[in-house]
């Protein structure tokens, strides 16, 4: 979502999106919010959720994309997952109006493979969309992701978080190795944020991922890198058990 949507919905509902910009060990709310064209679906949502969340404690944990559908989750201050009926029925709802609205630009939209994902678009995005795609996937793809480093010869630099994922969403990454200081975090993000990105979609959508290396000199950021590529070691033995 664009950077001035994200931005108003967390002004306008400070309570349900306090976490927006907390630590990623605690919330997934740092990751933001899926396409501009569910921007108003997510806004009329969250019309209806902020005043439970200031006269209870809750908040909004993660708000994404998964399988062509919004998901929204929340929780309630204790971290109770019981909520008011009202909640549920009006994330329900939401959910099954962005399954019939494109993602990125709002129109109708129905639910189509790109790419080896789940999308749902118009017509029109669906179309850009399966062209870009083949315009970026390469075979053999090499990601360096780091601000200061040069890149390898014939590694492909990504400077951003953002830029990675965005590389390993096109498909044909065969290997990334993950600095984890990128600048400010709020905006560049970091590499566990590229980390915990492939771990959930090994998880969930049954990504298959590259081989991960660590370059960071920052000895805690290559420790909590470690742990998440151990755990996507596991997911991925599991998966082809």
């Amino acid at each position: 979502m664009r950077s001035d949507l994200d931005e108003a919905l967390v002004r306008d509902f400070p309570h349900l999106y306090r976490d927006r910009h907390g630590d990623p060990r605690d919330t997934s709310m740092v990751y933001g919010f899926p396409g501009d064209g569910w921007e108003p679906i997510i806004r009329r949502l969250s019309e209806k959720l902020e005043p439970i969340a200031r006269e209870t404690g809750m908040r909004a944990v993660q708000v994404k994309e998964k399988m062509g559908g919004l998901r929204f989750y929340v929780t309630g201050a204790d971290g109770a997952r019981v909520l008011p009926d009202s909640v549920h029925a009006a994330i329900w709802a939401s959910m099954e109006e962005s399954s019939r609205t494109c993602e990125h630009c709002g129109a109708a939209g129905s639910t189509a493979k790109v790419g080896g994902w789940w999308l749902t678009l118009c017509t029109a995005c669906l179309e850009r969309a399966r062209a870009q795609r083949a315009e970026q996937r390469r075979p053999e793809a090499r990601v360096w992701l780091d601000d200061v480093r040069p890149a390898p010869k014939g590694w492909t630099r990504a400077y951003t978080a953002a830029e990675a994922i965005a590389l390993l969403e096109a498909g044909g990454v065969v290997e990334i190795s993950l600095d984890h200081d990128l600048g400010d975090e709020a905006t560049c993000g970091s590499g566990y944020q590229v980390a915990v990105w492939i771990e959930e979609a090994v998880a969930t959508r049954g990504f298959v991922p590259p081989v991960i290396r660590i370059h960071s000199a920052n000895v805690v950021g290559r420790a909590r890198m470690a742990q998440a590529i151990a755990s996507i070691e596991r997911l991925r033995r599991r998966g082809t058990a």
